[in-house]
Protein backbone atom coordinates (compact mmCIF):
# COMPACT_ATOMS: atom_id res chain seq x y z
CA UNK A 1 0.00 0.00 0.00
CA UNK A 2 1.16 3.40 -1.09
CA UNK A 3 -0.19 6.94 0.74
CA UNK A 4 0.90 9.93 -1.14
CA UNK A 5 0.41 13.70 0.84
CA UNK A 6 0.34 16.77 -1.32
CA UNK A 7 2.62 19.72 -0.70
CA UNK A 8 4.72 19.82 2.79
CA UNK A 9 5.57 23.11 3.40
CA UNK A 10 7.89 23.00 6.42
CA UNK A 11 9.42 26.26 6.73
CA UNK A 12 8.79 29.52 6.13
CA UNK A 13 9.40 32.68 4.71
CA UNK A 14 9.85 35.03 7.93
CA UNK A 15 10.52 32.77 10.90
CA UNK A 16 9.95 35.87 13.35
CA UNK A 17 6.52 36.56 12.72
CA UNK A 18 3.93 35.57 15.16
CA UNK A 19 2.29 32.08 14.30
CA UNK A 20 4.83 31.10 11.82
CA UNK A 21 5.73 27.73 11.37
CA UNK A 22 9.12 28.14 13.67
CA UNK A 23 6.64 29.36 16.36
CA UNK A 24 4.29 26.26 15.81
CA UNK A 25 7.11 23.97 16.12
CA UNK A 26 8.87 25.78 19.26
CA UNK A 27 5.27 25.27 20.55
CA UNK A 28 3.48 21.89 19.47
CA UNK A 29 7.02 19.77 18.77
CA UNK A 30 7.86 17.34 15.48
CA UNK A 31 5.05 14.92 16.12
CA UNK A 32 2.30 18.13 15.75
CA UNK A 33 2.46 18.15 12.08
CA UNK A 34 1.59 14.96 10.94
CA UNK A 35 -0.70 13.74 14.22
CA UNK A 36 -3.96 13.29 12.55
CA UNK A 37 -3.04 11.43 9.67
CA UNK A 38 -0.12 9.51 11.23
CA UNK A 39 -1.44 6.08 12.42
CA UNK A 40 -2.95 6.00 8.48
CA UNK A 41 0.56 6.69 7.26
CA UNK A 42 2.03 3.83 9.81
CA UNK A 43 -0.18 1.54 8.36
CA UNK A 44 1.18 1.14 4.57
CA UNK A 45 4.19 0.29 3.07
CA UNK A 46 5.18 3.59 2.15
CA UNK A 47 4.68 7.15 2.46
CA UNK A 48 5.39 9.84 -0.18
CA UNK A 49 5.48 13.33 0.14
CA UNK A 50 5.74 16.64 -1.89
CA UNK A 51 8.29 18.78 0.09
CA UNK A 52 7.81 21.89 -0.59
CA UNK A 53 10.62 24.20 0.83
CA UNK A 54 14.33 23.54 1.71
CA UNK A 55 15.95 22.12 5.25
CA UNK A 56 19.63 24.61 5.21
CA UNK A 57 20.83 27.78 7.80
CA UNK A 58 22.00 29.84 4.46
CA UNK A 59 20.49 33.21 3.76
CA UNK A 60 21.07 33.71 0.19
CA UNK A 61 17.39 33.32 -1.74
CA UNK A 62 17.30 33.00 -4.82
CA UNK A 63 14.83 36.18 -6.09
CA UNK A 64 11.41 33.86 -5.31
CA UNK A 65 8.89 35.77 -4.19
CA UNK A 66 8.18 33.38 -1.34
CA UNK A 67 11.14 31.38 0.02
CA UNK A 68 10.48 29.06 2.60
CA UNK A 69 13.32 27.05 4.55
CA UNK A 70 13.52 25.39 8.02
CA UNK A 71 16.34 24.54 10.50
CA UNK A 72 18.07 21.47 9.05
CA UNK A 73 17.22 19.49 12.52
CA UNK A 74 13.34 20.46 11.28
CA UNK A 75 13.91 16.85 9.44
CA UNK A 76 12.77 15.25 11.85
CA UNK A 77 9.02 16.48 10.97
CA UNK A 78 9.16 14.10 8.56
CA UNK A 79 10.17 10.76 10.03
CA UNK A 80 8.06 11.93 12.94
CA UNK A 81 5.16 11.80 10.76
CA UNK A 82 5.91 8.41 8.89
CA UNK A 83 6.99 10.01 6.14
CA UNK A 84 9.30 7.67 3.74
CA UNK A 85 9.84 9.76 0.89
CA UNK A 86 10.09 12.88 -0.68
CA UNK A 87 9.73 14.53 -4.27
CA UNK A 88 12.11 17.52 -4.53
CA UNK A 89 10.63 18.67 -8.22
CA UNK A 90 8.79 21.42 -7.30
CA UNK A 91 8.69 25.45 -7.24
CA UNK A 92 10.39 25.77 -3.57
CA UNK A 93 13.35 23.01 -3.33
CA UNK A 94 15.58 26.08 -4.48
CA UNK A 95 14.77 28.89 -2.75
CA UNK A 96 17.80 29.37 -1.62
CA UNK A 97 19.53 28.47 -4.58
CA UNK A 98 22.17 25.77 -5.54
CA UNK A 99 23.49 26.01 -1.77
CA UNK A 100 20.53 25.79 0.28
CA UNK A 101 19.10 22.84 -2.50
CA UNK A 102 22.32 20.47 -2.03
CA UNK A 103 21.45 20.85 2.05
CA UNK A 104 18.06 19.66 1.68
CA UNK A 105 19.45 16.65 -0.09
CA UNK A 106 21.97 15.87 2.53
CA UNK A 107 19.37 16.42 5.35
CA UNK A 108 17.12 14.55 3.87
CA UNK A 109 19.96 11.73 3.35
CA UNK A 110 21.07 12.04 7.12
CA UNK A 111 16.78 11.50 8.52
CA UNK A 112 17.07 8.26 6.38
CA UNK A 113 14.43 9.95 4.18
CA UNK A 114 14.35 8.67 0.47
CA UNK A 115 14.43 11.19 -2.52
CA UNK A 116 13.29 11.83 -6.03
CA UNK A 117 12.89 14.33 -8.37
CA UNK A 118 14.64 16.34 -11.30
CA UNK A 119 17.41 13.78 -12.87
CA UNK A 120 17.35 11.74 -9.90
CA UNK A 121 15.21 8.58 -10.00
CA UNK A 122 14.30 6.11 -6.97
CA UNK A 123 14.02 2.44 -6.79
CA UNK A 124 13.31 1.03 -4.28
CA UNK A 125 11.48 -2.36 -2.46
CA UNK A 126 8.29 -1.94 -0.99
CA UNK A 127 7.17 -5.19 0.08
CA UNK A 128 8.82 -7.21 -2.18
CA UNK A 129 7.62 -4.96 -5.10
CA UNK A 130 10.29 -2.78 -6.85
CA UNK A 131 8.72 0.80 -7.24
CA UNK A 132 10.70 3.13 -9.23
CA UNK A 133 9.88 7.11 -8.34
CA UNK A 134 10.06 9.87 -11.32
CA UNK A 135 9.80 13.14 -9.95
CA UNK A 136 9.15 16.17 -12.39
CA UNK A 137 8.05 20.23 -12.02
CA UNK A 138 7.87 23.61 -13.79
CA UNK A 139 11.77 23.74 -13.38
CA UNK A 140 11.84 21.28 -15.92
CA UNK A 141 13.11 21.52 -19.56
CA UNK A 142 10.66 21.81 -22.38
CA UNK A 143 11.50 18.66 -23.76
CA UNK A 144 10.12 17.59 -20.39
CA UNK A 145 8.01 14.01 -21.90
CA UNK A 146 11.07 12.89 -23.64
CA UNK A 147 12.70 13.24 -20.33
CA UNK A 148 10.13 11.35 -18.68
CA UNK A 149 10.63 8.36 -21.25
CA UNK A 150 13.77 8.03 -20.83
CA UNK A 151 13.72 7.97 -16.60
CA UNK A 152 10.88 5.28 -17.38
CA UNK A 153 13.11 3.13 -19.71
CA UNK A 154 16.38 3.37 -17.47
CA UNK A 155 14.18 2.12 -14.44
CA UNK A 156 12.46 -0.57 -16.42
CA UNK A 157 16.15 -1.69 -17.03
CA UNK A 158 16.66 -1.87 -13.22
CA UNK A 159 14.06 -3.92 -12.72
CA UNK A 160 11.18 -1.72 -11.83
CA UNK A 161 8.06 -3.83 -11.60
CA UNK A 162 5.78 -0.42 -10.96
CA UNK A 163 6.96 3.14 -11.83
CA UNK A 164 5.01 6.69 -9.65
CA UNK A 165 5.54 9.61 -12.18
CA UNK A 166 4.81 13.08 -9.76
CA UNK A 167 4.63 16.08 -12.17
CA UNK A 168 4.08 18.91 -9.88
CA UNK A 169 3.08 22.20 -12.13
CA UNK A 170 2.03 24.85 -9.61
CA UNK A 171 -1.86 24.20 -8.91
CA UNK A 172 -1.44 20.96 -10.90
CA UNK A 173 0.04 17.91 -8.93
CA UNK A 174 -0.52 14.80 -11.10
CA UNK A 175 0.70 11.44 -10.13
CA UNK A 176 0.59 8.34 -12.54
CA UNK A 177 1.06 4.86 -11.95
CA UNK A 178 2.94 2.63 -14.63
CA UNK A 179 2.46 -0.88 -14.37
CA UNK A 180 4.71 -3.11 -15.93
CA UNK A 181 4.26 -6.40 -17.16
Amino acid sequence: TLSFVGDCTLGTDNPEAEGSFEECFQTNGASYFFQNVKSILEGDDLTVGNLEGTFTLTDERSGSLYAYKADPSRVSILAEGGIDAVNVANCHTHDYGSSGYVDTLANLDIADIQRFGYDNTKLLDVSGVRVGFIGLSTKESSDCLTKTQKQIESLRAEGAQIIVVEYHWGAAFLIVFIRLL
